[in-house]
């Protein structure tokens, strides 16, 4: 069974980056599907569906249905899969239709290889900086910033202990949800881009790389 299994692993292999991007694309289309649909309720591109949308789902959130949500989904998946299993006895199934990326030679795609390592090299740059601003505001090195964000903590904590979790559910999912808002917009913009210039105030910490002696390395 282990080597027959393999034997389809090696089958749908394919080669090349755009290639394998495009079988994962619509491998995840559902997901991919189901964030876009959520993206354009947030846009609040249709007030109607929006405000349809925003009251379901803070009912819920209000009734504590929302901890239901994960058990109910795997209910459905196991559902699913015996459904499957009981009419599709014996049957092969269809291969999954992948629609193939334009050609590429090699050069091509080493230039897109090179591109995505630029794009994830600057992804890990980023990520770095942010955690040596992080270190910085915990040792302290911009007093004011530090207090601001040592009172917010404890704000945060006391949320923590004396709000129930649903109501804190509730806040945050109103808050991301209506940032787009027409009502809401320009007030939202404004608050995120005084974050942001208070986060580019904010120093980073200093980095000192140490080179290994390669003489102590050999030996």
């Amino acid at each position: 069974m282990a080597e027959t299994a393999q034997a389809t692993v090696d089958q749908v292999k394919v080669e090349g980056i755009d290639t394998n991007v495009a079988v994962m694309k619509e491998l995840l289309y559902p997901v991919i599907e189901l964030v876009s649909r959520y993206q354009i309720l947030a846009s609040w591109e249709d007030p109607y569906k929006s405000m349809v949308f925003l009251v379901m789902s803070g009912y819920i959130i209000i009734r504590g249905w929302i901890m239901y949500i994960l058990p109910a989904f795997f209910v459905f998946v196991a559902i699913l899969m015996l459904w499957c299993r009981h009419f599709n006895k014996g049957r092969p199934l269809e291969a999954f239709r992948v629609t193939a990326p334009p050609a590429r030679n090699a050069v091509e795609q080493l230039l897109t290889l090179q591109d995505a390592i630029t794009q994830v090299e600057a992804l890990i740059q980023a990520g770095n900086i942010i955690l040596l601003k992080i270190r910085a505001l915990l040792f302290a090195i911009v007093p004011q910033a530090t207090e601001k964000v040592a009172l917010l903590l404890i704000f945060i904590a006391a949320a923590f202990a004396f709000v129930p979790m649903r109501y804190l559910v509730l806040l945050v999912f109103l808050e991301a949800f209506t940032r787009e808002m027409p009502y809401r917009k320009e007030s939202s913009n404004r608050w995120i881009r005084r974050v942001k210039e208070w986060w580019i105030r904010i120093p980073a910490a200093p980095v000192q790389l140490i080179k290994v002696d390669e003489k102590k390395k050999r030996k």
